[in-house]
């Protein structure tokens, strides 16, 4: 493990043969909702990652409160360690943080530190340079100009349904879904995250956290009455994401949470807006989508599968064939849902490495289009 230094804090895993290389972090944590991340360098042998750090931050002295968080970080290990899917966040294990004063250890859930930050940022970063540039080549780094030139609205939803499809299959449901609550790796592809430990009916959260947490902006009206979340209530949620996807803002974004949920229990709905897409696509069956996931009546909802399918047909004109790529074959064939065999398992789709990533320029919770 090597000595620790007062400069940095000491950093475990329950393997003997692991070792954690640690990474300065900010003086303060970043603040990720109701979480603090760190992050810090993996190493065993030729497997160099750079891992996310997450832990509950507790808001009050509350015994109450402190025992609700841990039941939610014991939950969220629960159910993410059994995920696996290319649109879920990998789960990567429990990590112990001791402090500089090795009197006190947390623990953490370990995750890949992901190149393009969540959703949401990038969606509001997309738009405001759209506006504020005609040419965008010509303002902004040429990595950054290739992320929102070649941005695929219609990829990034089937994604999206392909990891909610993948959820509720395995009997998840997730209950907080919306922008901010997907990561998107260096191509990309949409990584669905945050299972539980993000809620905040039970307890109050900090203004500045508002937009990670579980606002009514994607909440289902029919949740107001207390009846328990469903597939049907992500499938609203979902259809809130697309709106996001497609405008690069909030639904509603002029109106307050409060006025949101009164004109949702009104029947009121996102007011349509001709969708622009960068590459010339016709965004419009996006939206109808959309509208198909938040009628009224929950049974009236398409389910996750059905919007997988009906993307397919969009995307492909045909269901695709066997020699389709990987990444957008039939959603069944992606349901593995096998728990990852070691506390730290390498994404299948690509291995990152420290050096790697540092070029890149890792930005999983500080990104570039800040």
């Amino acid at each position: 493990m090597g000595t620790p230094t007062d400069k940095f804090p000491r950093l475990k895993l329950s393997s003997s043969n692991s070792h954690l290389i640690s990474i300065p972090p900010p003086r303060k944590p970043v603040n990720y909702g109701n979480c603090d991340l760190f992050k810090a360098g993996y190493c065993d042998g030729s497997l160099r990652v750079v891992l996310a750090l997450k832990r509950p931050r507790i808001i009050g002295d509350s015994a109450t409160q402190a025992e609700m968080v841990q039941r939610r970080f014991e939950r969220e290990v629960a159910i993410w360690s059994q995920l696996n899917h290319i649109n879920i966040l990998p789960f990567y294990g429990v990590v112990e943080l001791v402090s500089e004063s090795f009197l006190v250890s947390e623990a953490y859930l370990a995750s890949p530190w992901v190149e393009h930050g969540d959703l949401f940022e990038f969606l509001a970063a997309r738009l405001k340079y759209s506006r504020t540039s005609s040419t965008l080549e010509n303002t902004i780094p040429e990595r950054i100009y290739e992320a929102f030139s070649t941005f695929d609205e219609y990829l990034m939803v089937l994604g999206i349904a392909s990891g909610l499809t993948y959820l509720h299959a395995n009997g998840v449901i997730h209950g907080d879904l919306k922008a901010a609550n997907i990561l998107l790796d260096d191509v990309l592809q949409p990584l669905i995250c945050d299972f539980g430990l993000t809620k905040n009916e039970e307890f109050n959260v900090t203004s500045e956290s508002q937009k990670r947490c579980g606002t009514g902006r994607w909440k289902c009206p029919t949740l107001e009455d207390k009846k328990p979340r469903s597939e049907k209530t992500d499938m609203f949620s979902f259809g809130m994401t697309i709106v996001e996807v497609l405008t690069g803002s909030v639904p509603f974004p002029a109106k307050t949470i409060f006025q949101v949920q009164m004109a949702f229990a009104l029947g009121q709905r996102p007011p349509f807006e001709p969708p622009k897409s960068s590459n010339g696509k016709d965004l419009v069956p996006l939206w109808e989508l959309a509208a198909s996931c938040w009628t009224p009546e929950p049974d009236d909802r398409l389910n996750a599968k059905d919007v997988v399918s009906v993307l397919t047909s969009l995307i492909y004109a045909s269901p695709p064939s066997d020699d389709v790529d990987d990444d957008h074959t039939d959603v069944d064939d992606r349901m593995d849902s096998s728990p990852l065999s070691s506390p730290i398992t390498p994404c299948k789709r690509r291995r990152s490495t420290i050096g790697d990533s540092e070029r890149r320029g890792a930005i999983r919770h500080s990104p570039m289009w800040r």
